[in-house]
C-alpha cells in the first residue's frame, strides 16, 4: 500500500496560489505594458526619450516571464503533488522562482524604485517570497517521503 506524500497538501495549495497570483501579476503587467505603449505612441517617442520607455518595457517583460514561470511551476506542483517520484523537478523549479523573486525584491530595495507606499511593497514582497518558499518546503517534504519508500 502506497503511503501519501508528506508535502502533498502544501505543494498543492502553494501551487494553486502561485497560479492565482501569477495570473493576476501577468494580467497587471500586460495592462501596464499596453498603457506604456500607448503613452509612448502618444508622446511620440524619439531617440531623446526612448531609453526610459525601453528600459521599463524590458524590465516589465522580465517580470511577465517570471509570472508565466510561476504559473507553470504552480501547475507542475499541482500535477505532481501525488507523485513523490517527480518532486525533484518541483523542487528545482520552486528554487528558481524563489531566487528570481529574491533578486527582484533586493533590486527594488537597492535601487529605491518603489514608487508607492512602502507597506504595499512589503506586503507584496512577503507574498512573493512566502509562496515559493512554501512550494519548496512542500517539494522537499515530498522528496523526504520518496526516500523512505
Amino acid at each position: 500500500m502506497q503511503q501519501e506524500a508528506k508535502g502533498r497538501g502544501l505543494l498543492k495549495t502553494s501551487g494553486i496560489l502561485l497560479i492565482i497570483f501569477g495570473s493576476l501579476a501577468a494580467l497587471g503587467l500586460i495592462a501596464y505594458l499596453v498603457i506604456i505603449g500607448f503613452i509612448a505612441a502618444i508622446a511620440g517617442v524619439n531617440g531623446d526619450n526612448a531609453a526610459g520607455f525601453g528600459f521599463f518595457a524590458v524590465f516589465y517583460t522580465f517580470f511577465l516571464l517570471l509570472a508565466a514561470f510561476s504559473i507553470v511551476t504552480g501547475g507542475i506542483g499541482i500535477h505532481n503533488s501525488k507523485r513523490p517520484q517527480h518532486c525533484v523537478s518541483c523542487l528545482v523549479m520552486g528554487i528558481v522562482v524563489l531566487v528570481f523573486v529574491l533578486f527582484f525584491v533586493i533590486y527594488f530595495l537597492v535601487e529605491d524604485m518603489i514608487g508607492f507606499s512602502m507597506w504595499i511593497f512589503i506586503v507584496g514582497a512577503l507574498i512573493c517570497i512566502v509562496l515559493p518558499a512554501l512550494y519548496v518546503i512542500g517539494a522537499a517534504l515530498n522528496l523526504s517521503s520518496r526516500k523512505k519508500e
